[in-house]
């Protein structure tokens, strides 16, 4: 199948509706996960008498993760007043805002941050190579990061979809980074398909993890791994894609949603193979569009045109640069039985 093209832009339309798309801090409380975490990963008698972690916040040099041997070494101090954005939360902390390392932590490993006082902030995933310096896991100063505890997240991330979604969606996205506490990593899940970006250093070294987790957990029968962003770039990662758990996907998976439907390529496609995170406005242009004439900028697939089709639009006009991507928007609107007949396709760059 010819591949479609890579761009740096998210599609729009006439209608100008904000996408959904920024990633808000961490503000979900941890007593849950806490509890979970500590229930799960500390094994009897680990760390001192009282069964604490090797550790104590605010103490430098390395732990090792009771369950799997993962080395958990380093610290971040940051300069004074600059823990003030993570005791808000923010899940962030830029490379300007550190004082020192130390120790010697590999890029993805987990360290602890700490204030100028010594007082524990939270944990997190180490870039070294990233304005991005480090990506928090956890503000718990109890967590243990490790394969229990990402499968924890990822678990509460799929059962929040399945509680707040209703069954007709068959593209999901899953997981949101930092948003669930999965910081750098998006999973979009189009039957029985999960397909995971990983955009930063901690993502890239829980990546098989994940992917594991996904399948083990019922969630999908295979995970195929689109990590092939510029952005990794910025983290000092290359490009990754193909197979990381189950066999390769079909050439092109059916999804429905409401009365579209869109044949996704999910190894050539942009993003994931599909703007899953669009799926809001798209209900919002097919509830505007009714007996109007709607221009569709950028209309890659023709997410926007079908919507505006499905909403009664009397004429669409679809521009976008890319033939393939536009026989792909055609061979949408056949699958979703909409008439063709009123979208003018335009090759061009717009």
């Amino acid at each position: 199948m010819q591949a479609l093209p890579r761009r740096r832009y998210t599609p729009t339309s006439i209608f100008n509706i904000s996408p959904r798309c920024m990633t808000p801090p961490i503000l979900a409380p941890e007593r849950r996960r806490r509890r979970r975490s500590a229930a799960s990963t500390q094994q009897p008698g680990a760390g001192s008498e009282s069964g604490k972690p090797r550790v104590q916040p605010g103490a430098s040099g390395s732990r090792r993760n009771a369950r799997d041997g993962q080395v958990q070494s380093g610290r971040i101090v940051l300069k004074p007043g600059r823990e003030k954005s993570l005791l808000r939360r923010h899940p962030w902390v830029f490379s300007g805002a550190i004082e020192r390392v130390e120790g010697t932590p590999a890029a993805g490993e987990t360290v602890a941050l700490h204030s100028t006082a010594g007082e524990f902030l939270a944990f997190a995933a180490y870039s070294p190579h990233s304005q991005i310096r480090a990506r928090v896991w956890s503000f718990d100063p109890e967590a243990r990061i490790d394969e229990a505890f990402l499968a924890d997240r990822l678990r509460e991330a799929v059962d929040y979809r399945a509680r707040i979604l209703p069954e007709r969606f068959d593209a999901v996205r899953l997981v949101h980074g930092e948003s669930d506490g999965l910081p750098g990593v998006v999973i979009d899940r189009y039957g029985d398909t999960a397909v995971m970006q990983c955009s930063s250093a901690g993502a890239e070294r829980w990546r098989d993890a994940l992917a594991s987790a996904l399948v083990e957990q019922g969630t999908c029968r295979r995970v195929y791994e689109r990590s092939d962003a510029e952005v990794r770039r910025l983290e000092g990662l290359e490009p990754r894609t193909g197979a990381l758990v189950g066999d390769e996907p079909p050439d092109v998976i059916r999804v429905e949603e409401g009365s579209m439907a869109f044949l996704v390529d999910v190894r050539h496609g942009q993003k994931t193979g599909f703007f899953v995170d669009q799926r809001d406005n798209r209900a919002h242009v097919s509830q505007a569009a009714r007996e109007r004439r709607v221009l569709d900028v950028f209309s890659y697939t023709g997410g926007f045109t079908l919507a505006a089709l499905a909403g009664g639009a009397s004429h669409v006009t679809a521009i976008d640069s890319s033939a393939s991507a536009l026989k792909a928007a055609r061979a949408n609107a056949d699958a979703s039985g909409l008439d063709r007949s009123r979208v003018a396709w335009i090759e061009g760059d717009a």
